[in-house]
């Protein structure tokens, strides 16, 4: 259904759609309401007027109020629309939970650094310890200025992910990230969320890259940085 189908809050699905068209929408955003107030319903539908390939523009302004809307059909509103299947949604989070439970023990036994005659607890804490210790190294290099260690930092940190469970990549993006680090990345990692996401690496070589991954069909999403943070609407 478009925007004009939901029926509640007109205001603050305005001013949301307002953002969406001057490109200022921000990066992160909470709705908030009781069960069934169609908070979810909201979220997908903005996720497909941010995506979709086949926006409706009549009058060259958008939906029918001159506002962006999606069209419900192309494959990027479709596939968004799978997410509305929450018990389907459900169970595969409940078989990826199992899965991590497991990788994750597997992981500590490979790497020698876990006490297993401990509660599953205390070997939980160690590789969120490890994670911990990531993330201040990181903060070191960005606030030193030393971005080839940040870098390598992310390939460190994507690594060790990889090995906590085989959900966390499949071989297309193996093979993509295999190909960023033979062609000048340092380091990258998947960002987002859901049935799709980013690659995101660094690197001081950006034309041999973008040539690299480009001859694989993927395409460069320029990005910048959100120095509002969140805000209520």
């Amino acid at each position: 259904m478009p925007f004009s189908d939901f029926a509640s809050n007109p205001e603050i699905i305005h001013r949301l759609r307002e953002m969406l068209a001057r490109n200022r929408f921000p990066h992160a955003v909470i709705l908030s309401g009781a069960h069934g107030s169609g908070k979810y319903t909201l979220a997908l539908m903005l996720a497909r007027a941010m995506n979709c390939l086949e926006p409706p523009f009549p009058g060259g302004g958008g939906g029918s109020d001159g506002l962006p809307d999606f069209c419900g059909h192309c494959s990027n509103c479709t596939r968004i629309a799978q997410a509305l299947d929450l018990d389907s949604r459900f169970a595969e989070a409940v078989v990826a939970r199992e899965n991590l439970r497991d990788t994750d023990k597997i992981l500590a036994q490979a790497a020698g650094t876990l006490d297993f005659s401990q509660p599953v607890a205390i070997m939980l804490m160690a590789i969120l310890h490890y994670i911990k210790d990531l993330g201040h190294r990181s903060l070191e290099a960005i606030e030193s200025g030393n971005l080839t260690d940040l870098g390598r930092l992310m390939d460190e940190h994507w690594t060790h992910k990889k090995q906590r469970s085989k959900q966390m990549s499949n071989p297309d993006i193996d093979r993509w990230y295999g190909l960023a680090m033979e062609n000048g990345a340092l380091g990258g990692k998947l960002i987002g969320a859901g049935g799709g996401g980013f690659l995101l690496f660094y690197t001081e070589q950006k034309g041999r890259l973008r040539q690299a991954l480009r001859g694989e069909g993927l395409v460069e999403v320029n990005l910048g940085f959100d120095y509002e943070g969140t805000k209520i609407l």
